[in-house]
């Protein structure tokens, strides 16, 4: 099973493979702890507004004395992460939202990834990717911006494709900040490659009308969807707090 967290601009929403009934049963619990739908409380109020949503949803206080909306989505089957953010829209509301996968773990040089992809949302409101430099066959495992020359914004993207075919050594990671019109492109999109509904699809139609801009992230990547990648990061986080030498 794997976790995909949407960081909304007012809250956050989770949505979770649904692969059989007694994994969730098992996990559920763990995840009510520490994955969390975050709305931004109303001015005078500690609570905000419900949402009006299908979903499981629990109340929990956090240390700041907020209360903590947490709404979990299942996506009954593994049919892409477009359809994954889909399943979100109505906790969603029409508003722009940051998606942040939990299988890329990233230690940047300065700011965070999110901190940086919102500064630059602010300054022209458009969806915002993070990329990063990937030179070789290893390109082929991600999303790959086709840029514009000297200029943030991308002309379009393309999910795994080979390494000659590669627009660019750009290569997508999981944190992106999306315009809400992009629900607009996933509702109407077909399956791509793996015969799923591949976010990077109704990207490459925002990119198409030069709604997207990339980030290019400098630090440290590891990819926690595999054994190796995961205990890399315990290792280097470790190593950072001074645990181990």
């Amino acid at each position: 099973s794997s976790i995909t967290l949407v960081f909304l601009i007012r809250s956050l929403a989770a949505l979770k493979y649904f692969l059989s009934l007694s994994i969730p049963k098992y996990f559920l619990p763990n995840f009510l702890a520490t994955t969390a739908v975050v709305p931004v409380p109303k001015k005078g109020s500690n609570i905000a507004s419900p949402l009006l949503v299908v979903a499981n949803i629990i109340l929990c206080k956090r240390a700041s004395g907020f209360w903590v909306e947490c709404i979990f989505f299942r996506q009954p089957e593994q049919r892409g992460l477009g359809d994954a953010i889909l399943c979100a829209e109505r906790a969603i509301g029409g508003e722009d939202f940051v998606v942040s996968l939990a299988d890329d773990y990233l230690i940047p040089e300065g700011e965070t990834v999110v901190y940086n992809l919102l500064h630059a949302y602010k300054k022209n409101g458009q969806s915002q990717l993070s990329v990063m430099k990937i030179d070789g066959p290893e390109i082929s495992n991600y999303g790959v911006v086709n840029p514009k020359p000297n200029s943030n914004n991308i002309q379009g993207i393309i999910e795994k494709p080979s390494f000659n075919e590669a627009p660019s050594n750009l290569a997508t990671l999981g944190r992106y900040v999306l315009t809400a019109d992009i629900f607009d492109m996933l509702r109407v999109s077909e399956p791509g490659f793996g015969g799923e509904i591949q976010l990077t699809d109704s990207i490459n139609k925002l990119a198409q009308l030069g709604n997207v801009d990339m980030q290019v992230f400098k630090g440290e990547r590891f990819d926690c969807g595999h054994v190796k990648g995961y205990l890399q990061a315990n290792m280097q986080t470790a190593k950072n707090l001074g645990i181990i030498d």
